[in-house]
């Protein structure tokens, strides 16, 4: 009830948005879910008088209205959202709508039995929704929610709309990533059977929700889920690894929050090595916001931060300006012991993948030499392996091809 009161006394449009608010976030509770009876609730507390008698406030009140506070699912969401539309009341329908939106994903999200076995391990109090608040708390959901604003905002294509199309889009895309279902994947388990010489194989299915499989698929209701998988894996929240043919190396953008890629096999020619791992290597990518995190953070908001404003506008505004143009700013920002797109490949020993992604690595590199973005690394093998050290530098002047903006 406290919330309720204060809302309504500080924001006095909450409570007409509650009225008309219907079954928003709820309808897609199981007949038993008492979600419905909740809002009710809310309802007559938004409506009751002050002094309507509620018996001893509880001992943890203070506590745990600091803990929505930080780190309530749609406090945050609203925080995040206002942000990205400065412009909205804080009560504005249209704020409160997107942020119930996003609140109702993580319903879903704690509510399934993945999610409680995980919180219920970290606590055994009754409360499962102080254990949701406490894992927020712990896990910074404020912070992780600015982030995932402001890059959807962007990679949506929403960020120059209307502040209602802007917040409603991002909330519905946050939704959706928090609200896949599992996929079921086909397990073949084979068993050597000595005394036969031979192998039996046993077929048997898996639910997955963590590790998806990304193509032209569909789920158990027929509905086709690459473009939900795409969206889910953008996101901070399940799944964590996307296995994909090589349908997934021309573009698509995996950026948002990977910085890695593993090769299960080799592509025939450096282009195509080039195409795969620029899923992960693209504007503000995940590598990229870990070292301007680095790099700026703290320091750089605590001079120029003010409440209200996206943080993250504020973080890339001064990497420009440190930086000096775009490019290094929001492509290829690096710091020391900061966050590079990692290629992982899985060299079976002996095989002739170990020569061939030698071939592939000189290849890229005069690849990317050509068009002034070598990768440091290869770049220097390379050159090494072929120059005497002091004739690197006058190679490296007389054929590159520089795309740096000219300076004023």
């Amino acid at each position: 009830a406290a919330p309720a009161y204060l809302d309504s006394r500080n924001y006095g449009d909450v409570c007409g948005w509650v009225n008309g608010w219907g079954t928003v976030g709820g309808e897609n509770d199981d007949s038993g879910s008492s979600f419905r009876a909740h809002v009710d609730q809310l309802r007559s507390a938004l409506s009751a008088p002050l002094e309507l008698a509620l018996g001893r406030p509880p001992d943890d009140l203070v506590a745990v209205l600091a803990r929505l506070v930080l780190a309530g699912p749609a406090v945050c969401a609203l925080r995040s959202l206002k942000r990205a539309a400065p412009g909205l009341a804080w009560d504005a329908p249209e704020l409160l709508g997107a942020a119930a939106t996003v609140a109702a994903g993580f319903r879903t999200l704690f509510n399934v039995p993945e999610s409680i076995a995980v919180l219920r391990a970290e606590d055994t109090t009754d409360r499962y929704w102080l254990l949701t608040l406490e894992h927020g708390l712990h896990g910074n959901l404020g912070a992780l929610l600015d982030e995932q604003v402001h890059v959807l905002a962007e990679s949506l294509g929403v960020h120059d709309t209307e502040a209602e199309t802007r917040i409603k889009r991002v909330a519905e895309e946050l939704r959706d990533s928090l609200s896949i279902r599992t996929s079921q994947l086909q397990v073949d388990e084979l068993s050597p059977r000595p005394k036969l010489g031979t192998v039996e194989r046993s077929t048997f299915k898996l639910r997955c929700r963590f590790a998806l499989r990304f193509g032209e698929m569909k789920d158990d209701k027929g509905e086709a889920r690459a473009e939900t998988v795409r969206s889910a894996f953008n996101s901070p929240f399940r799944p964590f690894v996307l296995a994909s043919t090589s349908v997934g190396q021309e573009g698509l953008d995996f950026h948002l929050w990977c910085h890695a890629i593993v090769h299960w096999n080799l592509p025939s020619n450096p282009v195509d090595l080039e195409q795969r791992e620029g899923r992960v290597h693209r504007f503000k990518g995940h590598a990229v916001r870990k070292n301007v995190a680095i790099e700026l953070g703290r320091s750089v908001l605590r001079q120029y931060w003010e409440s209200g404003v996206d943080p993250w506008r504020v973080l890339f505004e001064q990497a420009r300006a440190r930086r000096g143009n775009d490019l290094h700013a929001f492509w290829l920002f690096e710091t020391e012991g900061g966050a590079k797109i990692e290629r992982r490949v899985p060299l079976v020993p002996l095989s002739r993948d170990a020569a061939h992604l030698a071939r592939l690595k000189r290849g890229l590199a005069l690849y990317r030499l050509v068009f002034g973005q070598p990768r440091q690394e290869d770049l220097l093998a390379h050159l090494s392996e072929r120059l005497p050290p002091d004739d690197i530098d006058r190679v490296v002047a007389e054929w590159r091809i520089d795309l740096s903006p000219p300076k004023v």
